[in-house]
């Protein structure tokens, strides 16, 4: 039997939530209550608790903010100088009451060298790919000098990819032969072999 009033002190903080995100919580506190026992009036203690609520919306959680490294670099062509990676940013935040991930996109530019690297369609002359296309200031180009537009080796290239030593013709010109200016590895030039 109740021989007094009540007395409750205020509720402690809001806790217990399941998440770092989540809303809803409890809170408690302990209330005395004035009680008759064994003929005396009495002090019994007499928990409580509630529900309670708390706003996390735009909160960071997870793993925050952060980014993953960046992606490979990419070209328009094998002679593109100047490319374009990206990466995955990440802006882990609370929003109704779970931890969202609000992911976008960063990018910077890069480059590579390219210039004199193979390019295009290179045949092969004495079993050996050619360098007839190569890379120049980011465009793929004839090499000329060494080719001509048929992918012909001038007469010293000619004798670099068939395994021959070359050296300059006395008068300084060479004569080819064949069917094309130079058109046949060993018969080249007649007499002395030129670069």
């Amino acid at each position: 039997m109740s021989c007094g009033t009540r007395t409750c002190p205020d509720f402690g903080p809001c806790g217990g939530f399941a998440t770092e995100c989540a809303t809803d919580g409890t809170r408690s506190r302990t209330c005395t209550d004035r009680v008759c026992q064994a003929g005396a009036c009495r002090d019994v203690a007499a928990p409580e608790s509630s529900g309670c609520a708390r706003a996390t919306n735009g909160n960071a959680c997870g793993g925050g903010a952060y980014c993953d490294g960046w992606g490979d670099c990419a070209y328009d062509d094998e002679c593109d100088q100047d490319g374009w990676q990206t990466r995955t940013c990440h802006d882990f935040r609370c929003g109704s009451g779970a931890c969202r991930d609000a992911p976008s996109t960063d990018g910077r530019g890069c480059s590579r060298s390219t210039e004199n690297q193979r390019c295009g369609v290179n045949p092969t002359y004495c079993g050996r790919r050619v360098d007839c296309h190569v890379c120049r200031s980011g465009s793929c180009a004839l090499n000329a000098g060494h080719y001509d537009a048929a992918c012909n080796p001038s007469c010293g290239v000619a004798i670099a990819l068939c395994g021959q030593a070359g050296f300059c013709c006395p008068s300084g010109s060479c004569p080819s032969v064949g069917p094309g200016p130079f058109a046949d590895c060993e018969t080249c030039c007649q007499g002395d072999t030129c670069f």
